[in-house]
């Protein structure tokens, strides 16, 4: 594998951590901190799934949006259609990107 390939994918998670850190910091430590007396489980677990989707969504229209992820930019990288060497339709992409949704199902399948 390419190492630009490999360093624009860290670029990728690093900014869907950051995304995860900022979302989780406003809408979930800094409300239950404030309310350290009334914690309901169900509401930090809401909470948790919607900024976990946040970052899901960010992962599957990366590539969407401009063609290219941030990471992919930074290394001029694009994505391509194998067959003729032309650039990846919209679908392509998100068929592609759409995977990221299917990871813990593998892992559960693979246990």
């Amino acid at each position: 594998m390419n190492m630009k390939r490999i360093y624009a994918w860290i670029i990728d998670f690093v900014i869907v951590c950051i995304i995860q850190t900022i979302l989780m910091g406003l809408f979930l430590i800094m409300p239950l901190l404030k309310n350290i007396d009334d914690i309901n489980i169900s509401n930090v677990m809401t909470r948790q799934l919607i900024i976990t989707y946040c970052s899901i969504i960010y992962l599957i229209v990366r590539d969407i949006i401009g063609k290219r992820s941030i990471g992919k930019r930074v290394f001029k990288l694009k994505i391509i259609n194998k067959s003729n060497g032309n650039e990846a339709s919209i679908l392509r992409r998100f068929v592609r990107n759409i995977t990221w949704i299917l990871g813990p199902i593998d892992v559960i399948v693979f246990l």
